[in-house]
C-alpha cells in the first residue's frame, strides 16, 4: 500500500503554543474564513516531502534514519518573519519563516543523505524552512492583508519525525511513523503498528 509521507521537525508543546497565540491574533481578523487554520499539533518544519511511498520502503527508511540521524537536544529554530508563502502573486499559506542556520542545514543535509542512501525519491525543490500557520482557501490572496512582518521568536524542536499524511475535507491528518526525539520531551521511537 502507498502512503503519502514526509520528514519533518516537530516542535515542543511550548513552541507550538507560542505560535498558536500568533495565529489566533490573525484568525480573529479572518472575517470571511479565507484561511484554513490547522490544529497546533500540525505545526512542523518539513525537511523532505516524499510523496506516495510503499510501507516497506518507509520501514527501511525508518531503520536507516535510526542509524544515521541524531537530533541535537538543544536544537533551536530562529523565526524571523511572518508572511504569505511562497513569495509570489499566488501564495498558498500564511507562514513563519525560519533562518537557515548551520544546525538546520546540517539536519537537512543528514535527511537528504539518508533518503539517497535508502533509494527513496523525494521532492528536491530548494529548501525554504517555514512553519505553516494557515492555508489560503481558493486561488486569490485573501482580504486579510498581512505584509511581511519581522518577528524574533526562538522555537525548540521535540523530534525529527517521519509522518504519514492523509487528506480529509477538514484538513490533513499527520500520523507519526517514526521519531528521533531531541530528549526535550518524552516521545516514542519506532511505531511498528502503523502499517
Amino acid at each position: 500500500m502507498l502512503y503519502r509521507s514526509f520528514i519533518a521537525l516537530e516542535l515542543t508543546e511550548a513552541s507550538r503554543n507560542q505560535l498558536a497565540e500568533l495565529a489566533d491574533t490573525h484568525q480573529a481578523q479572518d472575517k470571511h474564513s479565507e484561511i484554513s487554520w490547522p490544529d497546533i499539533e500540525n505545526y512542523h518544519v518539513t525537511l523532505a516531502f516524499l510523496g506516495d511511498q510503499l510501507s516497506s520502503d518507509l520501514d527501511r527508511l525508518a531503520e536507516e534514519l535510526s542509524f544515521t540521524t541524531r537530533l541535537n537536544a538543544d536544537l533551536q529554530l530562529s523565526a524571523n518573519e511572518l508572511s504569505y508563502f511562497p513569495y509570489h502573486s499566488r501564495p498558498k499559506s500564511l507562514a513563519i519563516m525560519l533562518e537557515l542556520d548551520a544546525a538546520l542545514k546540517q539536519i537537512k543535509n543528514y535527511t537528504d543523505q539518508t533518503l539517497r542512501n535508502s533509494g527513496i525519491n523525494y521532492d528536491k525543490r530548494k529548501f525554504i524552512p517555514h512553519i505553516t500557520l494557515g492555508r489560503i482557501r481558493g486561488r486569490k490572496l485573501p482580504n486579510l492583508i498581512i505584509p511581511p512582518r519581522y518577528i524574533d521568536i526562538t522555537l525548540s524542536c521535540a523530534s525529527l519525525t517521519l509522518f504519514r499524511s492523509e487528506r480529509h475535507s477538514d484538513g490533513a491528518i499527520y500520523t507519526p511513523i517514526f521519531r528521533i526525539p531531541s530528549n526535550l520531551e518524552g516521545l516514542d521511537g519506532f511505531d511498528d503498528t502503523w502499517a
